[in-house]
């Protein structure tokens, strides 16, 4: 596979591919970009937006529309060929998560964090002229109608419509799927079950089957005709599913899951027909539009190519290794050009005809932290080793060696003796400080750990992880026990100062509270629209600060667990906190590219301001 182009700027957030194959719409954190595909994607992009943050992308089955999914509350539908801004649809009432157009391009459903979907009947395009801007709306576009989708109680993550239009499914974070009635709005089944955070969601070509995996290693298999109970539950994985897709010609499903590997199943029988054994977490998996292909990638950063014709399939090429992890893939209608985009924030175009890169442009952001004793500074690259540094003077002390994938995080304890790490590789390392030494690699969890934090006497570790749970290890023993939360992916762990607290941030915006001395939960806050993606006590330890993908950072008083107050002010996800010393101020950094300082004036529960 040769790369032809590198598109976008900075972090990746959708990426699909018009219907007859002549644009390419890539969504990042900065804007939306509309790319002709002509002479290998040389020519200038039209930015339409930038600014708020993007969450999804959808073109119309013909290819003359794009719409997005916009985080200030509202969705836009473009001209793909003029760029002119057609309809600003701004009745939603949250962050819209994601947009899907019907398969005959009439309609638009939009599911929003606040759980409701709006499914807009857009009028036939008046057309545009060449002149107009991607800024102009054109006023002789009727007002589209809309109809309010209610029923999900938590934000919505997936949406996919039946071939023939009738009916629309939609999965949330509160791990029900519902199936609506696509002319009347009413709901016509739920499904619950699926046992956490929902990995994939996949409608049959023949709109006779509905799939979907999660966070209970479980692929569950309906008829959409009687979705209330599941045909099949599929059992063959031993970890989270991130993906399922049927295939083109309707019988083959696949799943993908952080066992590393792809299952293969009868699409409408759910006999088990074989199993693609791989090395790494699966993150996405998608068939190429003539099923020949399956593509499939994940957190090792390989990019693989299965040959489905073939009567035993296997990867007839490792097309490249990343950076980081590959979190999205896309074929071009023809089959012809894989798409793949990778958290090192770069989107790469293959060509399916040879195995060569021509090109590549590498970037990302190291993982930081900072000894609480001294000058000492903990970095990690995206592929390297951790390495300590003196933080006055920039020298090398040395190197700690181990993790065989990125590191998520790091968390030194308070006397500055230890130091924790936690990987996509699985583990969680703990690290003598004075020596360099390493105590132990714990494997607690099933995928990849995404946080950790160290108890305040040094004794106790804590670690999250996409399976769901927070591990609590004691370092005396190295034994370790599982808190559970029906919450999705934890985010963030923290300790409160005393130790015998940890708070957690969740996929699915609350944040729990957990007492060390029971394990029991003992507190949840409903924190955020969208992910908890920091958590932060206050080094008095009256005050728990919460951030998340919905831009607000939140104050909690901790003896009553009540809300304090909301420090708005950026302008997309904060995924940072940290307290100054004296308690008085509170550092927030968000993708937006900005750090805010707060100063901190709030009266808790023992009346402290």
């Amino acid at each position: 596979m040769t790369m032809v182009n590198r598109l976008g700027q900075g972090a990746l957030v959708d990426i699909v591919w018009a219907s007859d194959g002549t644009r390419l719409a890539v969504a990042t954190s900065v804007g939306v970009w509309l790319y002709a595909a002509a002479d290998n994607f040389e020519a200038a992009p039209r930015l339409l937006v930038e600014g708020p943050l993007l969450t999804s992308l959808s073109f119309s089955p013909d290819g003359t529309r794009l719409a997005a999914g916009l985080g200030d509350n509202s969705v836009r539908v473009w001209d793909a060929d003029s760029g002119t801004l057609q309809h600003p649809l701004e009745d939603a009432y949250d962050a819209v998560g994601c947009v899907a157009f019907s398969p005959d391009g009439t309609r638009l459903a939009a599911g929003s964090d606040d759980g409701a979907i709006r499914l807009w009947t857009l009028p036939t395009p008046a057309g545009g002229t060449d002149g107009d801007t991607p800024d102009e709306t054109n006023e002789e576009e009727a007002t589209p109608d809309r109809t309010l989708l209610i029923g999900h109680e938590s934000g919505i993550v997936g949406l996919a419509w039946a071939p023939d239009g009738t009916t629309l499914a939609s999965c949330a974070e509160d791990t029900v799927i519902r199936v609506w009635d696509a002319a009347t709005g009413s709901e016509a089944g739920q499904v619950h079950g699926i046992g956490g955070w929902l990995g994939g969601l996949a409608v049959h070509p023949a709109g006779t089957h509905l799939a979907a995996g999660g966070a209970s290693g479980v692929v569950e298999l309906w008829e959409t005709a009687q979705p209330h109970e599941p045909q099949y539950e599929l059992e063959g994985h031993d970890g989270v599913v991130a993906g399922v897709a049927f295939s083109p010609d309707g019988k083959t499903l696949a799943s993908g899951g952080s066992d590393g590997d792809v299952v293969l199943w009868g699409a409408t029988t759910g006999e088990h027909l074989r199993t693609l054994e791989g090395d790494s977490d699966v993150l996405c998996l998608r068939y190429s539009p003539d099923g020949r292909w399956l593509a499939v990638a994940g957190w090792d950063g390989v990019l693989r190519l299965w040959d489905m014709v073939a009567e035993s399939p296997g990867p007839v090429v490792e097309l490249a290794h990343f950076s980081d992890a590959v979190t999205h893939l896309a074929w071009s209608p023809d089959g012809g050009i894989v798409v793949s985009g990778s958290r090192d924030e770069v989107v790469r175009l293959w060509d399916a005809s040879t195995g060569q890169i021509v090109r590549t442009i590498d970037s990302g952001f190291p993982t930081v932290a900072h000894s609480p004793v001294g000058t000492l500074l903990a970095v990690a690259s995206e592929n390297g080793p951790i390495t300590l540094i003196n933080g006055a003077t920039g020298g090398l002390i040395m190197e700690l060696e181990g993790h065989t994938g990125p590191v998520t995080g790091f968390a030194f304890d308070a006397a500055g003796y230890l130091l924790a790490s936690s990987s996509v590789d699985r583990s969680v390392r703990v690290w003598d400080m004075q020596t360099g030494v390493l105590q132990r690699a714990v494997m607690a969890h099933i995928g990849r750990v995404t946080c950790v934090a160290v108890s305040p006497d040094g004794l106790t570790v804590a670690s999250g992880g996409e399976d769901g749970t927070v591990r609590i290890t004691d370092i005396s023993t190295w034994s370790h026990y599982p808190l559970n939360a029906d919450a999705g992916v934890v985010l963030r762990v923290a300790f409160s100062p005393d130790g015998s607290v940890v708070a957690a941030g969740y996929l699915d915006g609350t944040v729990r509270l957990w007492g060390m001395e029971s394990g029991e939960p003992i507190g949840t806050l409903r924190a955020h629209q969208g992910a908890a993606l920091a958590v932060a006590y206050r080094p008095d330890g009256l005050i728990l600060a919460s951030a998340g993908a919905d831009g607000a950072v939140r104050l909690w008083d901790t003896l009553r667990d009540s809300l304090l107050a909301m420090l708005v002010g950026h302008l997309d996800a904060v995924n940072a906190l940290a307290w100054s010393p004296d308690s008085a101020q509170l550092a927030s950094g968000s993708a937006d590219g900005t750090v805010r300082l707060w100063t901190v004036n709030v009266e808790t529960a023992d009346g402290e301001e």
